[in-house]
């Protein structure tokens, strides 16, 4: 008869690893046998279940697919389900990232029109705070004031 592999200890491996509680691995309440890796799961896990993802075990390996046709979606393929788990980790993580940098992308893009926005505008007040001329017996004045403009010629 082959001995099961330590889960337990290699689920508490994984989650010393794990910065976010939401990736922590935990067994299931109904479990009955902590020796079987697929009674394990964790709250990221179940995150990705909600949003659609779906589990397929093909020939030992155990696929992970989430919105394949979306650019963000994840292919996930791992040895056994304790993988697929501490992998979610890592591919949220990346996802994060990714979010981040094109946050950051979109946020320098408005900050860019924003200042070009603010730019013309200025240069609005500017053209419409300028001098208008009036002209007064060969005299030319500014306009709403008693200055003269003198022409050396």
């Amino acid at each position: 008869m082959r001995k099961p592999y330590n889960i337990p200890l290699r689920v508490r491996a994984y989650n010393k690893h794990f910065k976010t509680k939401e990736s922590e691995i935990f067994l299931k309440v109904e479990a009955k046998d902590p020796y079987e890796a697929t009674n394990y799961t964790s709250l990221l896990y179940e995150r990705y279940l909600q949003e659609g993802a779906k589990l397929e075990i093909k020939g030992g390996m155990h696929y992970l697919y989430w919105k394949l046709i979306h650019p963000g979606g994840l292919y996930l393929k791992a040895l056994n389900f304790l993988q697929v788990l501490a992998y979610l980790d890592y591919y949220e993580t990346l996802r994060q990232n990714k979010r981040n940098a094109a946050i950051a992308v979109l946020n320098a893009y408005n900050e860019r029109e924003r200042s070009k926005q603010q730019t013309a505008e200025k240069a609005k007040e500017e053209e419409s705070k300028g001098f208008s001329y009036e002209e007064k017996n060969g005299v030319t004045f500014i306009k709403g004031t008693n200055f003269v403009i003198s022409k050396i010629l």
